[in-house]
């Protein structure tokens, strides 16, 4: 017996390099933003078939700064997917660090035509080109099926992790530097400043003490009139 299941989805958050972990993928399309993925195959019982996803969430991955990592797996066969593990090796010791989440995680069941998905933070311990690779996915597609069946996820390939002191060079506000330059300018802003306030007021004193005359002897001349 032949089968043909189809899963739609956001076009932007689902990559198109999907593999699934049984059956034979046929077509992809997109159309409004939406991915259309159909996978056909023989099978002579319902099973559960399951396609899975990583995806890195950051747009600049920064040395010394938290990556998040999620991953999607939906089912898209007519029966459940018991005893589900999502094993990840992609991350060495040496490169990486687990902040939060797990590597290894385990679903107990994922029922038909639903989904789960897990994320985890890394962070980087060096600037480079990094290669993220697929994690491995292994399932039963049934309760009493005798093998477990194997897959991996799709791979989000390589990428650039930016060196921390060129980052904040480029994006930090540099309050500090502003700071900085404030109090190095000030002298050269205050002292003018002050020269001409107090030019000012003697000017200002000057004219009132003028005027003030000018007004008391025009009144004593009326008055004497």
């Amino acid at each position: 017996m032949e089968f043909v299941s189809t899963i739609r989805c956001s076009a932007s958050f689902f990559p198109m390099t999907l593999i699934p972990c049984c059956g034979h993928l046929e077509t992809v399309q997109v159309k409004d933003n939406e991915l259309f993925i159909s996978v056909t195959g023989e099978e002579t019982e319902k099973t559960a078939r399951l396609l899975s996803t990583k995806n890195v969430m950051n747009q600049y991955l920064v040395e010394g700064k938290d990556i998040i990592i999620e991953y999607k797996i939906y089912n898209v066969g007519e029966s459940a997917a018991t005893d589900v593990k999502l094993k990840e090796e992609g991350f060495p010791e040496t490169d990486f660090t687990v902040v939060q989440g797990f590597l290894d995680v385990q679903w107990d069941r994922i029922a038909p035509k639903t989904n789960v998905s897990h994320a985890i933070v890394m962070k980087p311990l060096r600037y480079g080109f990094v290669n993220f690779t697929a994690a491995e996915l292994t399932y039963l597609p049934r309760e009493d099926a005798p093998e477990r069946l194997v897959g991996y996820t799709s791979a989000p390939g390589k990428s650039g992790i930016i060196n921390q002191k060129d980052f904040e060079r480029r994006f930090s506000p540099h309050v500090l530097d502003w700071l900085v330059f404030a109090i190095m300018t000030l002298p050269s802003l205050g002292i003018p400043y002050m020269l001409w306030y107090s030019s000012k007021r003697k000017y200002d004193t000057s004219v009132s003490i003028y005027l003030y005359f000018y007004i008391s002897i025009y009144l004593s001349i009326y008055l004497s009139i």
